[in-house]
């Protein structure tokens, strides 16, 4: 599943529970319209933060992957160097 969809989510699954209480709680439909909204606006927000921080970790796991991966390239090519200085040492003393 997207991750833009989260906020969606929580927006749709919530309105849902909101509707089903104060339908059974049997409010009058002004209060259960404001109550709705307000329910709605609060859980896009959270849907949101949610999607933004992982959007943000998934970016910093990438870094780091990265990050890695390019540390392990450059030790191979150091030890490459070695075996190439040590190859070239060996072969001055024949």
């Amino acid at each position: 599943m997207s991750r833009r969809y989260i906020p969606l989510l929580f927006v749709l699954i919530s309105g849902g529970i909101t509707c089903i209480i104060t339908f059974v709680g049997d409010i009058s439909i002004l209060p259960r319209l404001i109550i709705l909204f307000v329910v709605m606006v609060i859980f896009y927000l959270f849907g949101s933060m949610l999607e933004y921080f992982l959007n943000m970790f998934e970016k910093d796991i990438k870094e780091k992957e990265e990050k890695e991966q390019k540390e392990r390239e450059e030790q191979e090519q150091r030890e490459r160097e070695e075996q190439e200085r040590a190859q070239a040492a060996e072969t001055e003393k024949e």
